[in-house]
Protein backbone atom coordinates (compact mmCIF):
# COMPACT_ATOMS: atom_id res chain seq x y z
CA UNK A 1 0.00 0.00 0.00
CA UNK A 2 1.75 3.27 -1.12
CA UNK A 3 1.14 6.61 0.55
CA UNK A 4 -1.63 7.91 -1.83
CA UNK A 5 -3.89 4.68 -1.07
CA UNK A 6 -3.59 5.43 2.52
CA UNK A 7 -3.74 9.06 2.49
CA UNK A 8 -7.43 8.23 0.81
CA UNK A 9 -7.99 5.83 3.74
CA UNK A 10 -8.23 7.30 6.59
CA UNK A 11 -9.33 11.10 7.51
CA UNK A 12 -5.81 13.67 7.97
CA UNK A 13 -6.50 14.25 11.12
CA UNK A 14 -6.13 10.42 11.93
CA UNK A 15 -2.95 10.58 10.28
CA UNK A 16 -2.23 13.52 12.59
CA UNK A 17 -2.50 11.37 15.68
CA UNK A 18 -0.74 8.94 14.98
CA UNK A 19 2.29 10.80 13.49
CA UNK A 20 1.74 12.33 17.00
CA UNK A 21 1.83 8.67 18.89
CA UNK A 22 5.41 7.93 16.87
CA UNK A 23 6.70 11.31 18.10
CA UNK A 24 5.66 10.58 21.74
CA UNK A 25 6.58 6.65 22.20
CA UNK A 26 9.45 5.68 19.23
CA UNK A 27 12.84 5.86 20.52
CA UNK A 28 13.53 6.33 16.61
CA UNK A 29 10.92 8.79 16.41
CA UNK A 30 13.30 11.29 14.86
CA UNK A 31 14.48 8.76 11.71
CA UNK A 32 10.75 7.11 11.78
CA UNK A 33 9.18 10.13 10.96
CA UNK A 34 11.77 11.38 8.10
CA UNK A 35 11.44 8.11 6.51
CA UNK A 36 7.54 8.83 6.48
CA UNK A 37 7.68 11.84 5.57
CA UNK A 38 9.51 10.29 2.12
CA UNK A 39 6.12 8.66 1.48
CA UNK A 40 3.89 10.96 -0.04
CA UNK A 41 3.72 14.90 -0.56
CA UNK A 42 0.86 14.66 2.08
CA UNK A 43 2.77 12.99 4.68
CA UNK A 44 5.68 15.51 3.90
CA UNK A 45 3.49 18.01 4.95
CA UNK A 46 1.87 15.93 8.08
CA UNK A 47 4.93 14.93 9.67
CA UNK A 48 6.23 18.39 9.59
CA UNK A 49 4.77 19.99 12.96
CA UNK A 50 5.70 16.61 14.85
CA UNK A 51 9.43 16.40 13.00
CA UNK A 52 9.90 20.02 13.96
CA UNK A 53 8.24 20.18 17.51
CA UNK A 54 11.40 20.04 19.15
CA UNK A 55 14.33 22.27 17.71
CA UNK A 56 18.01 22.50 18.74
CA UNK A 57 19.86 24.56 16.73
CA UNK A 58 23.65 25.74 17.23
CA UNK A 59 23.50 29.89 18.11
CA UNK A 60 27.31 30.26 18.23
CA UNK A 61 30.17 30.64 16.10
CA UNK A 62 30.28 28.88 12.83
CA UNK A 63 32.98 27.07 13.82
CA UNK A 64 31.28 25.70 16.95
CA UNK A 65 30.12 21.58 16.74
CA UNK A 66 27.30 21.05 19.02
CA UNK A 67 26.21 17.60 18.13
CA UNK A 68 25.60 18.00 14.59
CA UNK A 69 23.15 20.79 14.82
CA UNK A 70 22.38 23.36 11.94
CA UNK A 71 23.36 26.46 13.12
CA UNK A 72 20.19 28.92 13.54
CA UNK A 73 21.22 31.20 10.41
CA UNK A 74 21.57 28.43 8.54
CA UNK A 75 17.99 26.98 9.48
CA UNK A 76 16.17 30.72 9.00
CA UNK A 77 17.48 30.47 5.49
CA UNK A 78 16.29 27.47 4.71
CA UNK A 79 13.38 27.05 2.33
CA UNK A 80 11.40 24.81 4.14
CA UNK A 81 11.79 27.37 7.13
CA UNK A 82 8.49 29.41 6.58
CA UNK A 83 6.71 26.31 6.37
CA UNK A 84 7.87 24.81 9.95
CA UNK A 85 8.02 27.99 11.67
CA UNK A 86 5.36 28.34 13.58
CA UNK A 87 5.40 24.35 14.48
CA UNK A 88 7.94 24.74 17.02
CA UNK A 89 7.42 24.56 20.68
CA UNK A 90 10.72 23.92 22.23
CA UNK A 91 14.27 25.37 21.10
CA UNK A 92 17.60 24.63 22.50
CA UNK A 93 19.98 27.26 21.24
CA UNK A 94 23.48 26.14 21.59
CA UNK A 95 26.51 28.77 22.51
CA UNK A 96 23.88 31.58 22.36
CA UNK A 97 25.42 35.39 22.46
CA UNK A 98 23.34 37.67 24.70
CA UNK A 99 23.39 40.17 22.13
CA UNK A 100 20.79 42.54 20.74
CA UNK A 101 19.76 39.76 17.98
CA UNK A 102 19.14 37.54 20.71
CA UNK A 103 15.52 38.34 20.88
CA UNK A 104 15.52 38.34 17.12
CA UNK A 105 16.61 35.00 16.48
CA UNK A 106 13.93 34.12 19.19
CA UNK A 107 10.68 35.60 17.78
CA UNK A 108 11.43 33.51 14.97
CA UNK A 109 9.53 31.11 16.26
CA UNK A 110 6.15 32.90 17.21
CA UNK A 111 4.86 29.85 18.98
CA UNK A 112 8.14 28.23 20.99
CA UNK A 113 7.06 27.47 24.75
CA UNK A 114 10.29 26.28 25.83
CA UNK A 115 13.08 27.85 25.70
CA UNK A 116 16.91 26.03 26.49
CA UNK A 117 19.87 28.23 26.36
CA UNK A 118 23.06 25.53 26.03
CA UNK A 119 26.81 26.40 26.57
CA UNK A 120 29.13 29.41 27.24
CA UNK A 121 27.79 33.21 27.35
CA UNK A 122 30.64 35.62 26.56
CA UNK A 123 29.06 38.85 25.54
CA UNK A 124 29.23 41.07 28.05
CA UNK A 125 26.20 42.91 29.85
CA UNK A 126 25.43 46.20 28.81
CA UNK A 127 22.58 47.64 30.78
CA UNK A 128 22.24 50.62 28.63
CA UNK A 129 21.39 49.31 25.46
CA UNK A 130 17.50 48.51 25.22
CA UNK A 131 17.18 44.89 23.95
CA UNK A 132 13.80 44.27 21.80
CA UNK A 133 11.22 42.13 23.75
CA UNK A 134 10.94 38.64 23.31
CA UNK A 135 7.75 37.91 21.85
CA UNK A 136 6.73 34.11 21.79
CA UNK A 137 4.54 32.93 24.69
CA UNK A 138 7.28 31.25 26.71
CA UNK A 139 6.62 29.83 29.72
CA UNK A 140 9.53 27.90 30.68
CA UNK A 141 13.65 28.90 30.25
CA UNK A 142 16.19 26.68 31.35
CA UNK A 143 19.83 27.89 31.29
CA UNK A 144 22.42 25.35 31.67
CA UNK A 145 25.84 24.59 31.24
CA UNK A 146 27.48 27.85 31.52
CA UNK A 147 30.20 28.90 33.25
CA UNK A 148 29.70 31.86 35.12
CA UNK A 149 32.78 32.16 37.71
CA UNK A 150 32.96 36.11 37.68
CA UNK A 151 30.14 38.91 38.21
CA UNK A 152 30.40 39.57 34.50
CA UNK A 153 28.98 36.36 33.61
CA UNK A 154 26.28 36.99 36.13
CA UNK A 155 25.23 40.16 34.80
CA UNK A 156 25.39 37.98 31.19
CA UNK A 157 22.55 36.07 33.10
CA UNK A 158 20.68 39.45 34.17
CA UNK A 159 20.94 40.31 30.27
CA UNK A 160 19.31 37.37 29.45
CA UNK A 161 16.37 36.95 32.17
CA UNK A 162 15.19 41.11 31.55
CA UNK A 163 14.66 40.39 28.07
CA UNK A 164 11.57 38.18 29.18
CA UNK A 165 8.11 40.21 30.85
CA UNK A 166 7.34 36.99 32.43
CA UNK A 167 8.58 33.40 33.40
CA UNK A 168 6.20 30.64 34.33
CA UNK A 169 9.01 28.05 35.47
CA UNK A 170 12.89 29.29 35.30
CA UNK A 171 15.45 26.41 35.37
CA UNK A 172 19.31 27.22 36.38
CA UNK A 173 22.15 24.62 36.16
CA UNK A 174 24.78 26.74 36.03
CA UNK A 175 27.73 28.67 38.14
CA UNK A 176 27.69 32.33 39.29
CA UNK A 177 28.50 33.99 42.37
CA UNK A 178 25.28 35.41 44.13
CA UNK A 179 26.62 36.27 47.99
CA UNK A 180 27.93 39.81 47.08
CA UNK A 181 26.67 40.69 43.82
CA UNK A 182 27.09 44.46 42.29
CA UNK A 183 24.05 46.86 43.00
CA UNK A 184 24.47 47.32 39.16
CA UNK A 185 22.57 44.44 37.60
CA UNK A 186 21.27 41.53 40.00
CA UNK A 187 19.63 43.59 42.46
CA UNK A 188 18.63 46.84 40.23
CA UNK A 189 17.95 45.33 36.76
CA UNK A 190 13.94 44.54 36.42
CA UNK A 191 13.72 40.84 35.62
CA UNK A 192 10.96 38.47 35.29
CA UNK A 193 8.48 36.98 38.30
CA UNK A 194 8.59 33.31 38.35
CA UNK A 195 6.23 31.09 39.84
CA UNK A 196 8.73 27.03 39.14
CA UNK A 197 12.37 27.41 39.92
CA UNK A 198 14.70 24.84 39.99
CA UNK A 199 18.38 25.21 41.16
CA UNK A 200 20.51 22.58 40.20
CA UNK A 201 24.71 21.99 40.01
CA UNK A 202 26.42 24.87 41.05
CA UNK A 203 23.82 26.99 40.94
CA UNK A 204 22.22 25.41 44.30
CA UNK A 205 25.32 26.49 46.00
CA UNK A 206 24.62 29.98 46.98
CA UNK A 207 21.77 31.05 49.35
CA UNK A 208 18.56 30.62 48.32
CA UNK A 209 16.44 32.59 49.80
CA UNK A 210 18.28 35.95 47.93
CA UNK A 211 17.62 33.51 44.87
CA UNK A 212 14.33 32.93 45.58
CA UNK A 213 13.33 36.38 46.85
CA UNK A 214 14.83 38.21 43.54
CA UNK A 215 13.21 36.18 41.24
CA UNK A 216 10.14 35.50 42.92
CA UNK A 217 9.18 38.40 44.28
CA UNK A 218 5.78 39.04 45.83
CA UNK A 219 4.54 36.09 43.72
CA UNK A 220 4.49 32.63 46.34
CA UNK A 221 6.65 30.60 44.71
CA UNK A 222 4.17 27.42 43.38
CA UNK A 223 7.39 24.92 43.09
CA UNK A 224 10.92 24.64 44.28
CA UNK A 225 13.14 21.96 43.20
CA UNK A 226 16.80 22.25 44.70
CA UNK A 227 19.68 19.36 43.99
CA UNK A 228 23.71 19.77 45.23
CA UNK A 229 22.50 22.22 48.12
CA UNK A 230 24.49 22.78 50.90
CA UNK A 231 22.40 22.68 53.87
CA UNK A 232 23.78 26.26 55.20
CA UNK A 233 22.35 27.87 52.14
CA UNK A 234 18.88 27.22 53.35
CA UNK A 235 18.88 29.08 56.34
CA UNK A 236 16.28 31.91 56.11
CA UNK A 237 14.58 29.57 53.20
Amino acid sequence: MNGAETDRNLPTELWDAIFGVVRVELKDKKATLFACSLVSRSWHQMTLRHRFRTLSLNAGPHDYSWRRSHHIEDFLALELFPQVQNYVRSLTLSFPSIAPTFAHLVNNFPFVERLNLNGYITEPADFSVEYPAIIPPIAELSVSAVHCDSEPELMSLCDILRQFTSLDGLHLDCCFPIDEPSEHGWKTVPLPQVRSLALKGAAAQHPVPAIVARLAGNLPLQRLELACTARSNLRGA
